[in-house]
């Protein structure tokens, strides 16, 4: 991440390159940079004047693994695990079950934002973390169909966009195709049986016929439809 995107933010009144340690890629010429950059930022997490200062650690989960206090978490390019109970692994798998379900298989990413703080024996406690599962690619998606449709797309070379939901959007699709003019949607119709679902769906279907908008909708029972550039 360029440090100039987080130069004007702050969490907690603190500055978020302060706050923030993004592991980098391992190259064997910048691993004694690498390394202190991290005792850096560890040296500012605990007890400051009175305050105890927590981190974030930005990452993508390379694999974890079961000990006799909880969990460990292995980051990819990190030699320093990262330590958090089993009862916190388990609520964060429950609130991001695409990131770790095992339909997703060894094809996706698993990235991760994880709040931490320094015990005692200097060991980095996770306390809170949010997770995001994208293709190999880095591209991120919701879902293992989501996943199979980025895939899809990357497959027949197709120019896209992934839109991420911030909120107050009436019609938001899955992904955009920018190779074509106009651009083209796509629908990715994951969920089955639910009729909140099925009502959503009818109403952006509808949206889309109003206003003329080009859409590939996949319902993810069948066939993947075809998505070669005509």
């Amino acid at each position: 991440m360029d440090a100039t995107r987080v130069a004007d933010c702050t969490v907690n009144d603190r500055d978020l390159a302060a706050a923030l340690y993004v592991v980098p890629p391992y190259r064997p010429q910048d691993a004694d940079a690498n390394a202190a950059a991290l005792a850096a930022f560890c040296d500012g997490l605990g007890a400051h004047f009175g305050t105890a200062r927590r981190g974030l650690v930005l990452g993508e989960i390379k694999e974890i693994s079961v000990t006799a206090y909880g969990r460990q978490i292995k980051l990819c390019h990190l030699r320093t695990p990262l330590y958090l109970r089993s009862e916190l692994m388990e609520r964060i798998r429950a609130s991001y079950r695409p990131v770790f379900s095992a339909a997703a298989g060894t094809r996706a990413r698993q990235v991760v934002l994880a709040a931490v703080e320094r015990t005692p024996k200097g060991a980095l406690k996770v306390v809170d973390m949010a997770a995001m599962l994208t293709t190999a690619a880095y591209v991120p998606v919701e879902s293992s169909h989501e996943l199979r449709m980025a895939e899809a797309l990357d497959a027949a070379r197709r120019c896209y966009l992934k839109p991420l939901r911030y909120g107050g959007q009436e019609v938001f699709p899955d992904f955009v195709l920018t190779d074509v003019a106009p651009r083209v949607y796509v629908e990715v119709y994951g969920v089955r049986g639910r009729e909140s679902y099925e009502v959503r769906k009818r109403v952006k279907q509808e949206h889309y016929r109003t206003a003329g908008v080009n859409v590939i909708e996949w319902e993810v029972a069948e066939p993947l439809p075809d998505l070669s550039r005509r």
